[in-house]
């Protein structure tokens, strides 16, 4: 069976979540024996996985291109690929199914709801400015006319979006039972369910037996984007900490449009010992670090949660989105803590921090165990068979 990735960036692992899950599952399906193959419409900046699997479309700054289209059949018919995944479903298929294309699913690997945090994520940022009165009434305002308004307005075009590539597809995956639901009522079509299924995404490492030795490090890895990730609200935890923990440090790993600003916020705030690695390979610190910082206001699925915990990195998350509960049993193999509550947040690292609250990182690692590439890869194939099945394609397997 031969299979196409479709994402707009290149695959570049270190770039971020959908890149590493993409890689893995590919690597898997390859062991398996299986070809696999790469489409970006995109070429960013990064180390790309596999060139010989990555292609790129002609006309980069349209994807819809009519060149772009024609590149895109003869790249399917060169390859005699068997199924296309789109891993960019929150963006609409750039393409109507047309007669021979090979079956056709789209991975949503965002909360389908998640514009609604974002909406309020920037509603929050531009009121930051002002203060006193102006503050109130603007906040009044923005809170009961313009951001009911615009998550309206949002609403509206993921409808237009989840609609047309539900009709598109063979199958809609999305990566919690949880989203199933939110999915299904964006579609409104009848017989919305028939298309959705969930697979959640796979542990990029396999659970290390190793027992590493801990320093004092706190680890936040992730795109450093004010919207969603919210690194802003990490630095004001460790605002809150880092006086009374003058050995420990706060690792930053990732990039991202707001990176400057975020730097900016540290220096402003005048934080001693956040050190900023930019794109760097985060097994080095899962292996260091006791605890990794999770503070986005919302997640698809988190996977760096179970990347820390297969090192035995215990995660400390906002139990911000439904996949947190998925991933995480609270005060087992991990740490939830209510919504955007900074103080919490700092109290619960605190009490890790001197021991008070003892997580055990074997429990973490068991934990990543549930999602191993091989148990994930089954459902996968499992899909597949069941879609060629379906289409009377049972000559793939």
């Amino acid at each position: 069976m031969n299979i196409l990735f479709f994402y707009l960036p290149a695959i570049a692992p270190e770039r971020g979540g959908i890149e590493r899950v993409t890689a893995v599952l590919a690597d898997e399906f390859e062991r398996l024996g299986h070809r696999c193959f790469y489409l970006a419409s995109l070429d960013e900046n990064g180390d790309v996985h596999n060139t010989n699997r990555q292609f790129y479309l002609p006309n980069l700054s349209q994807t819809d291109a009519p060149e772009n289209l024609i590149f895109y059949k003869k790249l399917l018919s060169e390859k005699t690929i068997d199924i296309v995944i789109f891993q960019a479903a929150h963006k609409k298929f750039p393409w109507a199914k047309f007669p021979g294309h090979p079956l056709l699913v789209c991975a949503l690997h965002l909360d389908p709801c998640a514009y609604e945090t974002i909406v309020r994520d920037k509603a929050e940022f531009k009121l930051r400015k002002y203060t006193g009165l102006k503050k109130q009434l603007l906040s009044a305002i923005w809170k009961t006319l313009v951001v009911p308004a615009k998550i309206g307005l949002r609403r509206l075009k993921k409808n237009a979006v989840y609609r047309w590539n539900y009709h598109q597809c063979d199958a809609y995956v999305v990566l919690s039972a949880a989203y199933c639901k939110s999915l299904a009522r964006h579609l409104k079509d009848g017989d919305e369910d028939a298309k959705i299924s969930f697979i959640p995404n796979p542990c990029s490492y396999p659970p290390q037996e190793e027992t590493f030795r801990k320093e004092k490090i706190l680890l936040y890895v992730g795109r450093l984007c004010m919207n969603q990730k919210r690194p802003d609200l990490m630095l004001d935890i460790w605002e809150g900490l880092e006086k009374d923990f003058p050995d420990w440090s706060l690792e930053i790993l990732g990039d991202g449009d707001d990176a400057d600003e975020v730097k900016a916020l540290a220096k402003e705030k005048k934080l001693p010992r956040v050190h900023f690695r930019g794109f760097v390979p985060p097994e080095p610190f899962f292996r260091r670090a006791p605890f990794l910082c999770m503070t986005s206001s919302n997640e698809g699925f988190g996977m760096v949660l179970l990347e820390a915990s297969a090192f035995g990195c215990v995660p400390v998350a906002f139990d911000a989105f439904p996949t947190a509960q998925d991933i995480i049993t609270n005060g087992k193999n991990g740490i939830l803590v209510p919504p955007l509550d900074t103080a919490a947040y700092a109290q619960k690292l605190r009490s890790l921090m001197i021991g008070e609250t003892a997580i055990d990182p074997a429990d973490c690692k068991e934990n990543a165990r549930r999602y191993t590439i091989e148990s994930i890869s089954e459902k996968w194939i499992g899909l597949f068979k069941n879609l060629a099945s379906k289409n009377q394609q049972a000559n793939l397997f």
